[in-house]
């Protein structure tokens, strides 16, 4: 059966009020991840300064102020398949280093990157630990590229997938914002979700 103009017309109207939903409702998201308040004993405190928009940790003194565990998220405006604001997580190590998941290189690790939002999870440096080196025998493993669903095993990892697993594996919090099925990240946990989590605060950026 062909389309006339009155179909036409209705199908475009029909996406464009999609497309208005799904951003204002990534809107509210990135409205609640600031409004955070991280508790006041474990704010990073290091050389800081501040400019019209953000605190910005120094870059010679990130990894004095992150802690191991810390989830380093990114805005990356070219990855625009992902929904949300930020686009990719790390997992921060030690010594300046993380364990990411990607495209180009699957799990491996990598230096830290700078100009991203720094977010600490609520639970004990004991189960920090046994995340970060869960995470570490990933190294090796493919990327996922199913990003409409998450598991908690398997040989490929996306970023956020990888985060999460981390620390849901190894008796930590749950830091996925949307353990259920969300009409915006489908199954997934996407970057944006894990610094919506409740689990999870802001404690500054570099």
């Amino acid at each position: 059966m062909s389309l006339n103009k009155y179909h036409l017309l209705v199908i475009f109207g029909c996406l464009f009020a999609i497309s208005i939903s799904m951003t204002f409702m990534t809107g509210l998201a990135v409205a609640a991840a600031e409004n955070k308040v991280a508790p006041a004993e474990n704010v990073i405190e290091t050389d800081v300064s501040t400019d019209a928009e953000t605190e910005k940790l120094s870059t010679s003194s990130v990894s004095d102020g992150l802690q191991v565990g810390d989830i380093i998220a990114q805005i990356n405006p070219k990855k625009i398949i992902i929904p949300g604001t930020y686009k990719h997580v790390q997992i921060y190590i030690g010594n300046g280093q993380v364990v990411e998941a990607d495209p180009s290189g699957g799990v491996h690790y990598s230096a830290i990157s700078t100009g991203a939002r720094v977010e600490r999870v609520s639970t004990s440096s004991t189960v920090k630990t046994n995340a970060v080196n869960w995470a570490k025998t990933k190294v090796g493993c493919s990327y996922n590229y199913n990003l409409v669903t998450k598991h908690l095993s398997g040989s490929s990892w996306y970023c956020s997938e990888l985060a999460w697993a981390a620390y849901k594996n190894n008796g930590g919090p749950d830091i996925d914002a949307n353990p259920g099925y969300h009409w915006l990240y489908q199954n997934a946990v996407a970057p944006q979700e894990v610094v919506d989590d409740a689990d999870t605060y802001n404690v500054g950026s570099f």
